[in-house]
């Protein structure tokens, strides 16, 4: 009713888990696939909207469980929800930056902490690339007052990145640059949901090029591309026509991991993730 002083809101129904549970369903070793990359273009597209909005929105709260994957006809499509933690990018404001304490920037837990800022934003997501890549969680094990003291003391908990071919390190290399400890080395929005979309016609390229070769593995990468003619190295110029991927080598497999297992003793694991949801 016009006259009515109620407040109503719509939301949309996502017929779908979130992306932590999308994850604990995946098998292990967690693997470098298109339906991977597919949904971090999509987040990455919602944050850079977001972002380059006149009246730009800050996030906030950018976690595993504030992503909804959607299962499509043409595969998963992620939808970034909870907006409950989001500000404006206002100068009259200087309300200060929440959010989940793994996924936080530093200067979020600093004395003097930052005002809100898209970068805050770009760090959580360099976070949730490196959980969608490898299946591990930032700072595992870690209690909170661990976190907030390496953040004072300009350090960063160790993350878990994937390896293998060169699809992998470009992943690495943009994930590793949105967690920059500094808040102006990280790249926008607008340049991460470009890198992406290039890594996933990179990625159809490189299973093009090892299309007789069935399975095609990360870690036999080096030999199998070489055979198929196609170098480890190469490139996808912006623009290209990607290869049609067929249907039997829509995954490629993920190595072991650079370091520690993601496997932890039960009891230790849930004390921390509890203290850091």
């Amino acid at each position: 009713e016009a006259n009515s002083k109620n407040i109503g809101l719509i939301f949309e129904l996502i017929d779908g888990v979130t992306l932590d549970k999308f994850m604990k369903e995946e098998s292990r070793p967690v693997r470098c696939d298109k339906r991977k990359i597919s949904l971090l273009t999509d987040v990455a597209s919602a944050l850079r909207y977001l972002h380059w909005l006149t009246r730009p929105i800050i996030h906030g709260d950018i976690k595993d469980t504030n992503v909804f994957v959607e299962m499509w006809e043409r595969g998963p499509k992620a939808k970034l929800a909870d907006f409950g933690l989001s500000r404006l990018i206002d100068s009259r404001r200087t309300s200060k930056m929440g959010g989940t304490m793994r996924w936080m920037a530093p200067e979020i837990l600093q004395t003097e902490p930052a005002k809100p800022a898209k970068s805050a934003d770009v760090f959580s997501f360099g976070r949730l690339t490196s959980f969608m890549l490898t299946g591990v969680k930032p700072c595992m094990n870690m209690q909170r007052a661990d976190v907030i003291a390496m953040a004072r003391e300009n350090q960063q908990p160790y993350l878990e990145w994937p390896s293998g071919n060169s699809l992998c390190e470009r992943l690495t290399n943009l994930g590793e640059q949105c967690v920059s400890f500094s808040r102006k080395a990280r790249p926008a929005m607008t340049t991460v949901a470009a890198e992406l979309q290039e890594c996933f016609e990179f990625f159809e390229e490189l299973v093009s090029a090892s299309a007789e070769l069935v399975p095609f593995t990360v870690s036999d990468s080096q030999s199998s591309l070489k055979s198929a003619g196609q170098a480890v190295s190469g490139q996808v110029t912006r623009g290209e026509t990607p290869a049609r991927l067929p249907s039997n080598e829509e995954e490629l497999h993920m190595p072991k991991q650079k370091s520690k297992s993601a496997e932890h003793s039960s009891s230790k694991s849930k004390e921390s993730r509890s203290s850091l949801e």
